[in-house]
């Protein structure tokens, strides 16, 4: 249900590519400064995996910390209670790292 959301937010391409490309994440990746995580699932049928790992390497090209971590088999969410767990530990862990830290 979410395929088409961004039709009716953005507008639908080719007409509204500019405005796509505007608003993507990937357009001002070397702006994100701070470090970044990525959680994405390796069967995502809203956003392809491709972009996630688009933009975290060019976090990392514009000298910025990214990490990105793919949960095999699971979609757009998660939908068993390992990925769910891992999750947790691995945010829990990323704040620690780069808040309590300051790394």
């Amino acid at each position: 249900y979410e395929a088409h959301y961004t039709d009716s937010l953005i507008g639908p391409l080719p007409g509204a590519a500019a405005r796509h490309q505007g608003r993507s994440p990937l357009t001002w990746a070397d702006r994100i400064g701070r470090p970044l995580l990525v959680l994405h699932g390796s069967e995502d049928p809203v956003v392809p995996l491709a972009q996630s790992q688009a933009l975290v390497e060019r976090v990392r090209e514009a000298g910025h910390p990214a990490e990105l971590h793919v949960y095999e088999g699971e979609g757009h969410g998660w939908s068993r209670p390992e990925p769910v767990e891992d999750e947790l530990r691995r945010t829990e862990e990323f704040l620690d790292r780069h808040v309590l830290r300051g790394t």
